[in-house]
């Protein structure tokens, strides 16, 4: 461990070195032998929890993108705990934690309302979020841009009472074509916006990573959505691996779900 440390310092501080070296996120990991990852919240709704139209399952059987995210995760020795007030997937094998902020139908306004208290209660070091996609019916994309940055401003309130600091991987959103063009159309400008607010708040400091679900994922449309909303269990495993390279800074293992 002693020999592994004094090799990073001599490679990040040396002179010749520090001019051409770019020290990325995943020098944290090199410097910990325990790839301890701490605490992540899956934060969202119903494509956090995994609901779909007509969806009749018990939510022991709920799982989303979750659980390909713990199993990829464990399966390269990282240690982490998957934090939040709310459980599900108690029954899917292998087994994988099941806690999660999620909530089905539910718009970034009641997410911004809640997550001082939810961060309050369940502390976490990294959150994922998924968010804005019920907002298409009840606001402009302008809008529901204004409340992510509220939610983001709300982690960041938290940070600053505790003392404390929060990774959040910030996700553009699924592609929501159930509704046609309409839906379509209203999830590109919302990312749109999204990635202008969200590139100007990491400009400015904040420990915030953009995500691309909506074309970064791999994602087939209409074949990888179950309803035109949600992923199928192919589309969840594509999820994870956005995720995961987010997280790590690796990149993802290979799809098995998707066959």
């Amino acid at each position: 461990m002693y020999s592994r440390l004094l090799m990073v310092f001599l490679i990040l501080f040396s002179p010749a070195a520090s001019a051409q070296v770019s020290i990325a996120p995943i020098v944290s990991y090199l410097l910990d032998d325990s790839k301890n990852l701490g605490r992540i919240m899956p934060l969202g709704d119903s494509i956090t929890w995994d609901w779909y139209y007509g969806d009749a399952r018990p939510d022991v059987l709920r799982h989303a993108y979750r659980n390909h995210l713990w199993w990829k995760l464990s399966d390269k020795k990282y240690v982490m705990s998957f934090v939040g007030s709310r459980y599900n997937g108690n029954s899917i094998r292998p087994t994988f934690d099941g806690s999660n902020e999620a909530y089905t139908g539910e718009s970034c306004t009641f997410i911004q309302t809640h997550i001082y208290g939810w961060l309050s209660n369940t502390p976490a070091d990294i959150i994922l979020l998924h968010i804005g996609t019920n907002d298409s019916s009840m606001h402009s994309p302008a809008t529901a841009v204004y409340h992510v940055e509220q939610i983001l401003n709300e982690i960041d309130r938290f940070e600053r009472d505790r003392k404390v600091k929060i990774k959040v991987v910030l996700a553009k959103i699924v592609k929501y074509i159930r509704n046609g063009a309409n839906g379509y159309n209203w999830v590109i400008d919302f990312n749109r916006r999204l990635a202008v607010m969200a590139q100007d708040r990491i400009n400015r400091g904040d420990d915030l990573v953009l995500v691309d679900m909506e074309s970064g994922a791999g994602l087939n449309y209409p074949g990888d959505l179950i309803d035109g909303i949600h992923p199928t269990n192919c589309g969840y495993e594509k999820m994870a691996n956005v995720w995961y390279t987010a997280i790590t800074g690796e990149k993802a293992p290979a799809l098995k779900s998707c066959n």
